[in-house]
């Protein structure tokens, strides 16, 4: 970096909730001979799904593996989607991290016919599973009772007990790859139906039913908890599964995240902005000394650079304080202030529980030369930043990734 730039870079983004679980080791002492899940003898390398004349033989407890089991999950509070930041999070498809009350309800260990001696059930559409449901007394699971018996208490980001997903567990052994209430291979084998229609940002005109859980061949990011997909309702296919709930349906909609502008200017007073600082342990030194940059002192930083905000098209000269919503259902803050000892690039998270997470900084080495932020209304995903608008080595990219993460990179 030139002209007093410094390449500290500091990262700290948001991690997957790692919540550890560990199970009654006295279950593992009873445990009988095991049963394996039910596979087709094929080579198509797509979704391991049962031929239905494929029986199952036995490969986990017996306690664990019974015909017609069912799961009681008790009322509880689920908190749907994931937190902002969260890695491989789809922010226009999952709630922000919402906590939403949820009554008693049960659901069946095994996708249908939950018998672990059968071939389970697919090439079925919506309507056909509803009704198989019924048959028995029982009803399609809606999307958030699914997602309540996958996270269960603990709030867990992947089904099978775990904060990452591995697929050969699952098809090595049923009893090996369950929920923190016990239900098995939840949207491990393939997708499954409920009875959820889709909200705005998922699906389309045609694709108005909501699926949950995805294949072995999927990625591990397709199982989160969290992860949502919609189908069209009279889709068949191999890869779609379905398992039964029973009692009182839980009438509540999947939350929608409101609509944002995608580049707002925002302010704060300097007692609340302090506080903000504050509350970041890496940003607390600066929180008392930490002021933004005016717009003047902006144009001043443009006129360094002998440009200005008309010559910087396409590009939008930002305020010193931006809201940004790179996607729908996201919300980052770019600020751009002074310290005593040189400016200050701060890019943080807001949470939905009115705490802060920091993603980056980046800071000059004693120059006081305001980073000028620019973005493209039609490419959101990214913003620019520099002290030289225009002059190499001066600043850098603030992106939205692939994998739901913001970057901060010199350029």
């Amino acid at each position: 970096m030139s002209r007093g730039l410094s390449k500290t870079l500091v990262s700290s983004v948001l991690s997957v909730l790692a919540v550890g679980c560990e199970r009654d080791q006295q279950r593992a002492a009873q445990s009988e001979p095991s049963v394996a899940p039910p596979s087709r003898a094929t080579d198509a390398p797509a979704l391991d799904l049962p031929e239905p004349s494929v029986p199952a033989a036995p490969i986990v407890q017996e306690a664990v593996l019974t015909r017609g089991r069912e799961i009681a999950v008790p009322a509880g509070k689920l908190r749907a989607g994931s937190p902002t930041g969260t890695k491989d999070r789809d922010p226009s498809h999952e709630a922000d991290d919402v906590a939403i009350a949820l009554g008693a309800f049960k659901i069946d260990a095994l996708p249908y016919p939950n018998d672990p001696a059968q071939a389970f059930r697919s090439d079925v559409d919506r309507s056909e599973a509803s009704a198989l449901c019924a048959a028995e007394g029982k009803r399609l699971c809606s999307e958030l009772e699914w997602e309540r018996a996958c996270k269960g208490d603990e709030n867990l980001a992947y089904p099978a007990l775990a904060n990452e997903f591995d697929p050969a567990r699952c098809k090595a052994s049923l009893g090996a790859c369950r929920s923190a209430f016990d239900v098995l291979a939840l949207g491990a084998l393939g997708r499954e139906w409920t009875d959820s229609k889709v909200t705005r940002g998922l699906g389309d005109t045609l694709r108005t039913a909501v699926v949950r859980g995805a294949g072995p061949g999927a990625k591990p990011a397709q199982h989160r908890c969290a992860a949502r997909d919609a189908a069209t309702p009279d889709s068949k296919s191999r890869s779609l599964l379905f398992r039964c709930c029973r009692g009182e349906r839980n009438n509540l909609t999947y939350p929608e995240e409101a609509e944002r502008e995608r580049f707002v200017e925002k302010t704060l007073s300097r007692e609340k902005l302090a506080e903000v600082l504050k509350s970041m342990p890496a940003l607390s030194d600066v929180a008392e000394i930490f002021r933004l940059f005016s717009a003047k002192e902006l144009d001043q930083g443009l006129d360094r650079a002998r440009t200005s905000r008309a010559r910087m098209a396409p590009w939008v000269a930002a305020p010193s304080m931006l809201v940004w919503s790179p996607v729908h259902g996201e919300e980052v803050w770019v600020l751009s202030g002074d310290t005593p000892r040189g400016a200050l690039l701060i890019v943080l998270y807001p949470l939905r529980d009115g705490s802060y997470t920091l993603i980056g900084s980046f800071e000059t080495a004693q120059e006081h030369a305001p980073f000028v932020i620019g973005y493209k209304p039609d490419a959101p995903k990214e913003l620019l930043f520099s002290t030289c608008w225009g002059c190499g080595g001066e600043g850098g990219a603030i992106s939205l990734g692939e994998d739901a993460r913001i970057t901060i990179a010199p350029r």
